[in-house]
């Protein structure tokens, strides 16, 4: 799967989870399980941080630390302009 599709499934499906709200927060392992990873093999983790990280800098996702120094991606909520690239059928 190239890196568009990833970006584009990944930000549908934090889009379902989050019922399309911006001010919900979602579970980085739940959506991972949604897009049939497992966080704990180190190839599906470095593909879901990579995703999560590129469309954290495009503005569409917050990551929402769970520690002090690192974002790890455990929590994950969407921007307007994520919820605007869902809604107005734009690829993410």
């Amino acid at each position: 799967m190239d890196k568009k599709t990833e970006e584009s499934r990944f930000l549908r499906e934090l889009y379902e989870l989050c019922e399309g709200q911006a001010t919900r927060a979602v579970s980085g392992e739940e959506l991972a399980r949604r897009l049939g990873m497992d966080l704990n093999e180190e190839a599906d983790k470095a593909r879901f941080s990579s995703a999560a990280r590129r469309l954290e800098e495009q503005g569409r996702v917050i990551a929402n630390k769970t520690g002090a120094s690192a974002r790890d991606y455990t929590r994950l909520s969407l921007t307007y302009g994520g919820i605007r690239a869902i809604e107005g059928g734009r690829p993410a």
